[in-house]
């Protein structure tokens, strides 16, 4: 009869080996469920603001105008005019992030400002370029990560960095 006295240092070793890639494993699936909520936001974001250029282009200006609004740390937005009807209902707003971001806009010359209030891009009907650009960077952050949205005024399109 073999007696076994506990565990051998080969085992040991196999036992701390596989017990530190799980550990990774949690820790790198952790970060990446943080991360998506921010991608997933300025990917909304950057759709939301596409379809008002498209909107603004097929139908005219004020039908394809798009309204930011900024409430503590969730961040809304509304295709449309401030003439909808839709436009003051709440629940018309789509909202972009589900768990709290914190929203920085930033200027073309770098300065960067807290999001507050209500925030409206317009785009020309006939080029489909911005009427208006107050913001040329739309940065949505959480603790761990961030993702901005470029905006280019002079062609109207947009890309997430």
């Amino acid at each position: 009869m073999k007696n076994n006295k506990g565990l051998s240092y080969v085992e040991l070793l196999v036992a701390i080996s596989i017990l530190t890639i799980a550990t990774a494993l949690a820790a790198i699936s952790m970060s990446v469920v943080s991360g998506t909520n921010v991608n997933s936001g300025a990917e909304k974001l950057r759709s939301a603001y596409n379809n008002a250029r498209m909107t603004s282009l097929a139908k005219g200006v004020s039908n394809g105008s798009l309204y930011l609004r900024f409430e503590s740390d969730k961040l809304y937005c509304f295709v449309g005019s401030q003439s909808d009807p839709l436009f003051n209902q709440t629940k018309s707003w789509e909202l972009i992030s589900k768990k709290p971001v914190k929203v920085t806009l930033i200027q073309e010359d770098g300065t960067r400002v807290a999001a507050a209030g209500t925030l409206c891009y317009s785009f020309k009907q006939d080029s489909g370029t911005l009427k208006n650009c107050p913001f040329t960077e739309i940065e949505l952050a959480t603790d761990k990560r961030k993702s901005t949205l470029k905006i280019y005024k002079y062609t109207g399109k947009c890309e997430i960095k």
